[in-house]
């Protein structure tokens, strides 16, 4: 699973850190696939070295994930990602990212450039008393507050998109009974804020924010606080709901991530679930297995058991003592 989303990704879901990527006892690590995308066939390479990594796409260098993201497109669900919904808002807030991202590799460097304009913020503001260079600062706060706005309007019309599938998909995959509702929240960002006036809004709420901002050591308002509201039978899905429930909902938010993906002409990306049936009772496991039969691109799906009703063009690989086998 790993591998395969590396090939798309560039980097892993399990640890930042590329040393951690490469056996233990050797200096590199090396992977390549065959890709088929809709713009043709590629052949795809990754070194890992400690420290540095490097990739190829048919003999030549690629410079960025996007390069990747745009010719080979994964959705991938990790064993830990229903957690999401009872932790802290970060993760729910990667999640919309990720699905800004796959919708548009181009806007990548949009979260990167939002995410380096709040450090550089940070750290004006931490200059001694009010001693920082106010030209500086404007025009960091103008430019954070251009990409702030952006990111907001990117993930509202992503979210949205997702939402006018998500209440189908989940009753395909756990049956009707289970009801959910998802919203974007921010402490910041007002309801009456025209959708363009994101920007514009967060500019005023920077400027005001500074002395409190300066004494706290960090830049309190923006989308970089913001978080997901989710509801699954009436209650906060956080505390409430049951890892069954969590399953179910995020297996439904990575179906409406493909049905929207698909819809826009971008083919069918590859579907990735890792232990994805773990904490499901047997009717909602045969739901999702049925989903897969019928899912028109590739899926992949990991488990500690074989289930019992596989479509009949299925491959089935048991892994042993670090090697995989093919069979039944």
């Amino acid at each position: 699973m790993e591998a395969i989303t590396f090939l798309s990704w560039l980097r892993s879901f399990r640890t930042s850190r590329t040393a951690d990527l490469v056996s233990h006892g050797l200096e590199a690590a090396y992977l390549a696939g065959s890709v088929e995308g809709v713009r043709g066939d590629h052949r795809m390479e990754v070194t890992i070295n400690r420290g540095f990594r490097r990739a190829l796409m048919d003999g030549n260098p690629v410079r960025s994930a996007r390069e990747c993201l745009n010719e080979f497109t994964v959705a991938f669900l990790s064993p830990d990602d229903p957690a999401i919904l009872e932790g802290g808002p970060s993760g729910r807030r990667t999640l919309v990212d990720r699905f800004v991202v796959l919708l548009d590799p181009g806007r990548l460097p949009l979260f990167q450039t939002y995410s380096r304009l709040v450090r550089q913020r940070n750290e004006i503001l931490k200059a001694p008393g009010t001693g920082w260079d106010g030209a500086v600062l404007d025009a960091c706060e103008e430019a954070l507050a251009d990409a702030g706005g952006k990111v907001v309007a990117a993930r509202k019309d992503a979210l949205a998109r997702l939402l006018e599938h998500l209440p189908n998909l989940l009753t395909q995959l756990a049956g009707p009974d289970l009801k959910a509702r998802v919203s974007y929240t921010s402490r910041w960002l007002t309801d009456e804020c025209a959708q363009g006036g994101e920007g514009a809004l967060l500019s005023r709420r920077l400027a005001s924010r500074r002395q409190a901002d300066a004494a706290q050591g960090r830049t309190t308002v923006g989308p970089h606080t913001d978080d997901l509201t989710v509801e699954i039978q009436g209650h906060a899905a956080r505390g409430h709901a049951s890892r069954g429930q969590r399953k179910a909902l995020m297996l439904a938010w990575k179906a409406a991530e493909v049905r929207v993906f698909s819809a826009q002409g971008g083919g069918v990306p590859v579907l990735v679930l890792d232990d994805a049936l773990a904490d499901l009772d047997d009717e909602r496991q045969g739901m999702v297995l049925d989903y897969l039969a019928t899912y028109p691109g590739q899926s992949f799906l990991t488990g500690t058991a074989v289930p019992g009703r596989l479509a009949d063009d299925c491959t089935v690989f048991r892994a042993q003592a670090g090697a995989f086998h093919s069979g039944a």
